[in-house]
């Protein structure tokens, strides 16, 4: 996991490096993805491989994956949002074969959840440069205008 979080702050850093560069050298070729793809590759097997225990554990694992998602969509990268999205599906999978297995009412929740789910996809997607303009102010100058001259 801290290796994985470490390819990751140097895909920040080169992304970072390369857009101060931009302004001497233009040059429009993403040197980060594969770092970026890699690290949070190796952060999230490393997160999901461990076992946590106890349903508290198994709840921070869910909000460290909607973290990745949000983190996503600060920094424009979809590989974050994908893997959060792997996390969150076990999670809830965990939730529905595990917790409630028994459970007649949960089933009826848990459709309804997917339902809200693909809600949420739709209006997200409607809604992707909003959101993106939104969480990225949350993020220094430096690291929104590289972002931006990504395009």
């Amino acid at each position: 996991m801290l290796f994985g979080a470490a390819m990751v702050g140097v895909a920040l850093w080169i992304e970072l490096r390369q857009h101060a560069l931009a302004a001497t050298q233009p040059d429009r070729r993403d040197f980060a993805f594969w770092l970026y793809l890699v690290g949070v590759l190796t952060f999230w097997g490393g997160l999901s491989s461990q076992d946590s225990g106890s349903e508290y554990g198994k709840l921070v694992y869910a909000l460290i994956n909607i973290g990745l998602i949000a983190v996503g969509a600060m920094l424009a990268r979809r590989v974050f949002v994908v893997f959060g999205a792997f996390g969150v599906m076990g999670y809830l999978g965990h939730l529905s074969y595990r917790v409630f297995e028994d459970s007649l009412l949960f089933t009826l929740v848990f459709g309804a959840l997917g339902i809200g789910i693909e809600f949420v996809g739709i209006w997200w997607s409607k809604r992707e440069p909003e959101l993106h303009r939104v969480l990225s102010a949350l993020l220094p100058a430096s690291l929104r205008r590289a972002i931006e001259a990504r395009g």
